[in-house]
């Protein structure tokens, strides 16, 4: 059986309707914790799971290769690509059946395997309050406003 990815958000914002290669992925992501419920330490990061597959498809899946990710948050949209890989040198085959984990903020996004390896770091492109944002740069750099 295929594993999964386990999207995590680790901003503050929900995510409302992530999608996945332009597939809805789950309705809603639950910012981080605030520390208010008791038991859940304050800053945790809220989840879902996404199927993982050999091929893209007709529905949200984390196929081998690269893959578009839009996160939206209520202040900004980010969009990502994320690279799935079959294999990292060094460490060998990453099995279909393995479970990934990626971890989600508002400039960058890293995946790792279920054993802790980090096989990927993803730059998120953004567009904050109608600014299109180097978030690269920390996210306070406007490249462009839009005019409309």
């Amino acid at each position: 059986m295929a594993g999964k990815v386990t999207v995590f958000n680790c901003f503050n914002e929900p995510v409302t309707n992530l999608s996945v290669a332009g597939y809805s992925a789950a309705a809603t992501i639950a910012g981080w914790a605030d520390g208010t419920v008791t038991g859940v330490p304050k800053y945790t990061p809220s989840s879902t799971t996404v199927p993982r597959a050999k091929y893209a498809g007709s529905s949200a899946v984390f196929a081998i290769g690269d893959n578009a990710v839009k996160v939206p948050w209520d202040s900004f949209t980010g969009s990502i690509t994320v690279t799935v890989p079959s294999s990292v040198p060094g460490t060998g085959p990453i099995s279909l059946d393995q479970d990934l984990m990626l971890y989600v903020g508002a400039n960058q996004a890293f995946l790792t395997t279920q054993f802790g390896y980090v096989i990927g770091t993803f730059t998120v492109v953004g567009a904050l309050g109608g600014v299109q944002v180097d978030t690269e740069a920390g996210g306070a750099e406007p490249l462009s406003v839009n005019a409309s």
